[in-house]
């Protein structure tokens, strides 16, 4: 486990990703993707490369071993992580559905990680539940703000997200946005299916 302050660290350069949904909200899908996807498929490459090259591990370990969790060590790391999501929330998602989602994963997941180790006591499967009620609290208030989505669903997609969050097999940077863009956009198809919106 990294320190606390590297882990402070690490979540404020998470939060800087906070870049990608901005952009998308001023300038739109198809620009954001432009830049995007170029940049996702070179941090992927260099992942890979990292991994499977001594060198460029040893040069990643000059940089950033502080911030680089233990687990990420022969596996893909968070940013990319970051960046492949993104690239995949933005081009299947709406917009305003894909911004509300990369808000969860940047700003949610920062919240939750920071409030677990400083806050956390109580574990739940690797997470903590206060970390976990940090993640649920932060997303419904990103929801209540959110005047393109409906409050109820949203809040109802919060929590399926926060369940997600906290038993998804997956790094979170990806199974975050996912689950919250998968959720409501069902529960939105099934009611209105049903008729009720």
């Amino acid at each position: 486990m990294i320190s606390l302050k590297n882990e402070i660290f690490r979540k404020i350069i998470h939060l800087s990703s906070i870049a990608i949904p901005i952009f998308l909200f001023f300038y739109g899908r198809e620009l954001t993707l432009l830049y995007l996807l170029p940049t996702t498929i070179t941090f992927l490459i260099l992942d890979i490369l990292r991994i499977r090259n001594t060198r460029m591990k040893s040069l990643y370990n000059y940089f950033f071993i502080s911030l680089t969790r233990r687990s990420e060590s022969k596996k893909i790391t968070g940013a990319s992580y970051v960046f492949l999501s993104s690239s995949i929330i933005i081009f299947f998602f709406p917009i305003n559905i894909a911004f509300i989602s990369l808000l969860i994963m940047t700003i949610s997941d920062t919240l939750a990680a920071l409030f677990g180790r400083i806050y956390g006591t109580i574990k739940i499967n690797n997470k903590t539940l206060e970390g976990s009620m940090a993640f649920f609290m932060s997303s419904s208030i990103i929801i209540l703000f959110s005047s393109s989505v409906n409050i109820y669903l949203g809040v109802m997609s919060t929590l399926i997200t926060t369940i997600v969050e906290i038993y998804s097999p997956i790094d979170d940077n990806l199974s975050v946005p996912l689950a919250f863009g998968l959720s409501y956009v069902s529960l939105v198809s099934i009611l209105t299916g049903m008729g009720l919106l």
